[in-house]
């Protein structure tokens, strides 16, 4: 036993001394995104005077290159951490100060080095909140004079937003104090616990922390939201503790909060459709059950959904066959060994969380026909596929799709218009990974199949 330990040992010191390795590289890489997100200032941005090169324009070629290597490196980082996690090499403390620093250091970015959103958000807040005036009828460039009209886009536009959005806004809008720069970060930080909210409502839903480390680390997700400081997180925080209330019976606490998230960016109204059916198939189990010992659980899809053929249609038993294609096989595994009520009850809950993910995604695409799709899009359907992590096609699709998505940035920083081969070339770029992606799924796949 004693030289059993000792040889343990020196391999743990020696594992030890590999993470601090690791999380020291990681750090200084986040450093160094920071410091290269401000060759991105806006040359008429005069609040950051000091910070102004126009090196993005001048070298575009280089910034496009440096670019696309931190975004190589951060998917690196992402699936060796999720891979030192999933050999539990790497403990669940060091993966929470991992995420806190993430967030720490990217707070620190500048915000409009990928999109302007920001400015926009600081734009609708200060048209209602200090010239109150209705930013549903007034635009900013109506405000002659006001600075922000300078080095802000889509000033000629009314707000984009929903109402509930505009009025959370003040929050970050007021306590800034009217200084610009203190209220650029506060939008950010104002982000943070929305974040960490909807990471808390996914182990709620999950009792797992791969799948929420997943969504928690994705180089889209962590970048979309404390880099540009997109709001979609807060739209998903809401909607995600909405469908984790229904699921738990409190229907009209579970409604609210799903319109707040409608409210906020509109397109969460493509959950409502399964909402309503979890809602009707939950009244109607407890009108049929006998006894509540009979009865569906509330936190489960009716099992009537799994029931003979006779009483599915076809597109009911075309959308099991896709699920089960796609996520059960692989994803139920991890409960062999349970019981089979809590079989039955997860492999309901991940119906669930795959008709979100087909819900999302569809809103997702249909962006395209509104403008266009933006990367940050993405958080649409990303928590609903990362609570069905597994070696299944979604995992595969999901983390290869951030990866191209990450990529439609290029085009535009390399040619600098949006005209031209830039569309293609963000098309390309895009489906190359996606491609990649499920062709390693269908090859691992096959080896699995081959090896029984």
């Amino acid at each position: 036993m004693n030289k059993i330990a000792s040889s343990q040992t020196p391999r743990n010191d020696i594992r030890k001394f590999f993470m601090k390795i690791l999380i020291s590289i990681y750090t200084i890489f986040l450093i160094l995104f920071v410091i290269f997100s401000y060759a991105f200032v806006d040359l008429n941005l005069f609040y950051l005077k000091p910070l102004i090169t126009d090196f993005y324009q001048i070298q575009r070629v280089l910034v496009t290159l440096i670019y696309f290597l931190f975004i190589i490196l951060s998917f690196t980082f992402y699936l060796l951490l999720l891979k030192l996690f999933h050999e539990k090499k790497l403990p669940i403390s060091r993966v929470r100060n991992v995420i806190k620093l993430t967030i720490g250091v990217l707070l620190l970015a500048y915000p409009a080095m990928l999109s302007y959103d920001i400015f926009n958000y600081i734009a609708t807040a200060k048209v209602l909140f200090l010239y109150h005036e209705n930013p549903y009828i007034i635009m900013p460039i109506e405000f002659f004079g006001d600075p922000l009209l300078f080095f802000m886009h889509a000033a000629n536009k009314i707000a984009l937003y929903g109402p509930f959005w505009i009025i959370l806004t003040g929050i970050p809008f007021l306590l800034s104090l009217k200084n610009f720069l203190l209220s650029l970060f506060l939008f950010k930080l104002f982000l943070v616990p929305f974040y960490f909210g909807t990471l808390f409502i996914m182990s709620k839903l999950s009792k797992n922390f791969l799948p929420i480390l997943v969504f928690a680390l994705n180089p889209l997700v962590i970048i979309e939201t404390f880099v540009s400081g997109h709001n979609d997180i807060v739209m998903m925080f809401f909607a995600l503790i909405s469908f984790y209330l229904i699921l738990k019976k409190r229907v009209f606490l579970s409604l609210i909060l799903l319109l707040c998230s409608v409210l906020i960016k509109y397109a969460t109204i493509f959950l409502l459709p399964l909402w309503i059916y979890i809602w009707i198939k939950q009244l109607s189990n407890n009108r049929t059950s006998p006894t509540p010992a009979h009865a569906c659980q509330a936190s489960d899809l009716p099992h009537s959904v799994r029931s003979g053929p006779k009483r599915r249609g076809y597109m009911v038993r075309f959308l099991l066959f896709f699920e089960r294609t796609l996520v059960s096989r692989e994803v139920n595994k991890q409960f062999s060994t349970s019981s089979n009520n809590k079989i039955d009850e997860s492999s309901e809950k991940n119906l669930i969380f795959f008709y979100a993910t087909l819900s999302m995604f569809m809103i997702f695409l249909l962006s395209v026909f509104r403008e266009e799709i933006y990367p940050w899009y993405a958080i649409w359907f990303l928590p609903f596929t990362s609570l069905l992590f597994g070696k299944n096609f979604l995992t595969y699709f999901s983390i290869s799709l951030s990866f191209g998505l990450m990529l439609r940035y290029i085009p535009f920083m390399l040619l600098g218009t949006y005209f031209g081969p830039t569309p293609i070339l963000k098309v390309i770029l895009t489906l190359v990974p996606v491609i990649i992606g499920v062709g390693m799924y269908a090859l691992n796949n096959f080896n699995r199949q081959s090896s029984k």
